[in-house]
């Protein structure tokens, strides 16, 4: 069972979630017992429909456990709060608004003066590359410049925790890996935690501290794997023998989760 310590950032404490439907209760989790350390990155991955987005959804503050808890920071989490931010799968920029007044939106409504957060403006539009696009409207940008976006909008609120469904999965490749480094970087300079829902185990192995395989519905946690690769990482890295070894491993516990 998870046990908290002085560590421990997230704790899921036997947590199980069931939904009514017209067909009756479904349990989509089933004993969920997970704690995330300040400044670790945790991947998900499962097969389809098990759950992963729930577990996000739970610790963003969006849905509550049938039993069990989560907490943050030992404190249970019973609604959204500032020190988490959501990077969904698709694009949530407003169309009507430039890149810039993308990232002011968040700090304006939360009543944050001015003060606090122009200069954090200029500072993550460098960070992102998206410097000379600040004015720029979302139709003018391409797939991986509107996820920038997205991303530099969390970091403009200072979160502790950022909470990633699938933000690379409409992206090409290559488009995909060049994010993959950026988030890295990012992360490691500023010490945030993520929950990084992901299909790809390359992506997992390649982003995560550990990598968490989840059983088919009704869910359990089937492996917590440890990555041992320095936080600075190169995509390089992707081609080394230990990485796709790693690779292989979770390839083959997925599989056989997916089977059972």
């Amino acid at each position: 069972m998870s046990t908290l310590s002085s560590e421990n950032l997230i704790l899921l404490n036997n947590v199980c979630k069931d939904f009514d439907t017209p067909k009756g209760k479904i349990t989509v989790l089933q004993h969920i017992n997970l704690t995330v350390n300040k400044g670790e990155k945790v991947c998900i991955v499962g097969p389809s429909g098990c759950g992963k987005t729930t577990i996000l959804n739970m610790i963003a503050g969006f849905l509550q456990p049938s039993s069990g808890e989560v907490s943050i920071n030992g404190k249970k989490v019973v609604k959204p709060g500032p020190d988490r931010t959501v990077v969904f799968q698709k694009d949530s920029v407003f169309p009507w608004l430039t890149v810039r007044k993308n990232l002011e939106y968040g700090p304006k409504v939360r009543g944050l003066p001015r003060s606090e957060w122009e200069s954090k403006i200029d500072f993550y539009l460098e960070k992102v590359k998206l410097t000379e696009f600040a004015d720029r409207y979302p139709k003018e940008l391409s797939g991986g410049m509107r996820k920038r976006v997205d991303i530099a909008r969390a970091y403009i609120n200072s979160p502790e925790i950022l909470l990633m469904d699938e933000p690379f999965g409409p992206l090409d490749v290559m488009t995909k890996e060049v994010m993959q480094k950026d988030l890295l970087d990012l992360t490691r300079e500023e010490n945030k935690s993520i929950i990084f829902i992901t299909h790809d185990i390359e992506e997992a192995v390649f982003l995560g501290d550990r990598v968490i395989v989840m059983t088919a519905r009704p869910a359990k946690i089937h492996s917590d794997i440890k990555i041992p690769f320095p936080k600075d990482r190169d995509p390089s890295l992707k081609m080394e023998p230990e990485f796709q070894r790693l690779r292989k491993q979770i390839d083959g516990i997925f599989k056989g989760v997916e089977q059972e």
